[in-house]
């Protein structure tokens, strides 16, 4: 049975200012990998992978780059744009 995933990258980043004016949460590098590159490659691990769905609000355009480049190589990834903020 496939299995998919949810990726939720909506918040603000609020604790984490001024870092996160200009790049979101889940994209700060520690390391050379992000928490967004983290998640993904324990993912892909899992052999039974359905899609992948990765939800935005703050700095969704930032974030709508990011996964169309990902689109490239992960065809099952999907953005979905929160209309306010969940």
């Amino acid at each position: 049975m496939k299995t998919d995933y949810v990726i939720m990258c909506g918040g603000f980043g609020s604790r984490l200012r001024p870092f996160t004016y200009l790049i979101p949460k889940p994209f700060l590098t520690t390391n050379n990998i992000s928490p967004f590159e983290y998640s993904l490659i324990n993912i892909l691990k899992d052999k039974e992978i359905g899609k992948i769905f990765v939800t935005a609000f703050y700095k969704k355009d930032f974030t709508k780059k990011i996964i169309n480049k990902k689109k490239k190589k992960i065809k099952k990834i999907k953005l979905v744009i929160e209309e306010q903020p969940l």
